[in-house]
Parts: structure tokens; sequence; C-alpha cells
């Protein structure tokens, strides 16, 4: 989890014109194949989370 969040917050940190190009593309109707990675990335992320949550290793409020 957290080797997860670490990697997330280095690529955002050390790529941030990529990193801010994946979630302008994703409003980019012509940009569907950017669309389509970003999205699967991000579920990537979203499921790693939900776990964490079932798990009780991210509690939540």
């Amino acid at each position: 989890m957290r080797s997860l969040a670490r990697t997330y917050v280095h690529f955002a940190a050390f790529h941030p014109a990529l990193f801010t190009f994946i979630f302008a593309a994703k409003q980019d109707a012509q940009a569907s194949e950017v669309r389509k990675a970003s999205s699967a990335a991000m579920a990537v992320l979203t499921e790693t989370i939900s776990q964490g949550q079932r798990n009780g290793q991210i509690i939540t409020a």
C-alpha cells in the first residue's frame, strides 16, 4: 500500500507535465487511448485503496 502511494507521488513529482497531460487528456474527446490507459491505471489505484479499507489497513472516517 505504501509502496503504491510513494510510486504515485514520485511519478507526479518527477513527471509533472506527463501527470498533468494524463488528467487533461481525460477531458479531450479525441484522446480515447489516453483516457483508456488513465482509467485502467486509476482502477488499480482505487482497487488497492478499497482492498486496504476492507483489510483494515486504511481506516475511513
